[in-house]
């Protein structure tokens, strides 16, 4: 048990003991909406922690639907949730959703749902159905645990990064990825063709075989317990896009797949989704593309300010390095609190003025 792991096992046995009080009612919220990405088989094979602590296994999943079921919360779908608004929920809730569209959420997510009776929504950047999307962060996963140094140029840089132990790959990673988001001159997905080209990679290699296809999609939308909604086109940083690329992101993924599921889609999921990636422009765009709501990355649990602005929900990053202890943190909203503490004051201000602004 790392250190880490014992601080969760400490707190949540030590709020066990009131029940979570006071910290439930001064912080725990009314419920939460929680966020994931992928969900496969266990595996003991190494992994770069930025990709894996975002999947979880199908037995995984079916856990944590006992957990809240076991705590007396309801099982909400986002359109129940945006009813709510104006008014507070009687019981706590919990929503599911799921970010970008990868067909396990088809193969091993949707059988567990099915069997516990449990709505949830998945959000499809639509290059991914069209086999357009360069889903570089997992390429790149496997170029740094394959190789000892990376060497490329990039953005008229030339970058060196050592991998040789594991420590060095989740570093080397880490800031990898950061280039390849944050660049200047080229969009994030022209930024990582140039990269694996330089090292033979076919970018689309990843997307043929994990994305969802377009029947699949349209499989998934006539699943009652199903919500599709969208996650822009290319899974851009909104931020950094100019204002007729930031239309074409949120409005072109919402006709994308309302033409091709027949059903209105109503729910926008920023990309990366941090305050980094969007703002107040972001969300009238949102607004004006005819969204019922939009979610973020921000963690936090929802409480009835959120409710009145349906366009800036938070949501809770669910993975496999979380353990009975940390959802016991996470109703008690200790969880929520404690990742908000990374936050920069002046960003947390910032996500409260547009709370309370409705904007």
């Amino acid at each position: 048990m790392n250190a880490k792991t014992g601080i969760i096992k400490a707190l949540a046995a030590a709020a066990r003991v009131v029940n979570g009080q006071p910290l439930k009612a001064m912080i725990g919220g009314d419920g939460h909406i929680l966020m994931f990405h992928r969900v496969q088989p266990a595996s003991n094979a190494p992994r770069i922690v930025a990709n894996s602590y975002l999947e979880v296994t199908p037995e995984f999943l079916g856990w944590t639907i006992d957990y809240f079921r076991r705590y007396g919360y309801d099982f909400l779908s986002l359109e129940e949730i945006a009813s709510l608004a104006g008014r507070k929920s009687k019981r706590p809730f919990v929503s599911y959703t799921f970010d970008d569209g990868f067909r396990d959420n088809l193969e091993h997510a949707l059988p567990v749902f099915k069997e516990k009776g449990v709505p949830f929504s998945i959000f499809v950047a639509t290059n991914f159905p069209d086999r357009k999307a360069v889903i570089w962060w997992n390429a790149l996963e496997r170029l740094v645990l394959d190789n000892d140094r990376l060497t490329f140029a990039l953005e008229g840089g030339n970058h060196v990064f050592h991998a040789r132990d594991l420590a060095e790959k989740q570093s080397a990673f880490r800031s990898i990825s950061h280039l390849i988001k944050h660049g200047s001159e080229q969009d994030q997905q022209e930024r990582a063709k140039a990269f694996l080209a330089q090292f033979g990679i076919d970018p689309f290699v990843e997307v043929r075989k994990d994305a969802l296809s377009w029947s699949e999609i349209k499989a998934l939308a006539r699943e009652p317990l199903v919500t599709i909604g969208a996650h822009s086109v290319t899974h851009p940083v909104l931020s950094h896009v100019n204002p007729s690329a930031l239309r074409a992101e949120i409005t072109g993924s919402k006709h994308q797949l309302e033409a091709a599921t027949g059903k209105p889609v109503l729910d926008f999921a920023y990309p990366f989704g941090g305050m980094e990636e969007f703002g107040t422009r972001e969300i009238e765009a949102v607004k004006a593309a005819g969204y019922r709501l939009a979610l973020t990355t921000m963690p936090y649990s929802m409480k009835a300010a959120y409710l009145d602005n349906l366009y800036f929900l938070p949501r809770i990053a669910v993975g496999m390095s979380m353990n009975a202890g940390s959802f016991d943190l996470l109703r008690y909203g200790v969880l929520p609190l404690a990742r908000n503490r990374a936050v920069p004051l002046a960003k947390r201000l910032y996500v409260n003025h547009l709370v309370e602004q409705g904007a």
